[in-house]
């Protein structure tokens, strides 16, 4: 996942492991930051840290990745 490439495909199927396995949460975090902020992660990260299954340390990691990326999405515009 830390060399992957940007591909759509690649990325669905990232987006279905997300809620399974969150012991890849640093690996899932590299690879979204190729993508800069899209609408499928964003929903997606928001459903995952709605949700009771995060452990703190995902949730912590992943909420700083997705505030992240919607900072530098604004400091862009």
């Amino acid at each position: 996942m830390y060399r992957a490439p940007i591909d759509s495909e690649i990325l669905k199927i990232v987006l279905r492991l997300l809620p399974r396995h969150p012991e890849h949460i640093d690996a899932f975090i590299a690879y979204f930051s190729n993508y800069g902020r899209r609408r499928s992660i964003v929903k997606s990260a928001l459903d995952y840290l709605e949700s009771a299954v995060p452990y703190s340390y995902v949730r912590a990691n992943f909420g700083i990745s997705l505030l992240d990326s919607l900072e530098r999405t604004r400091c862009a515009e």
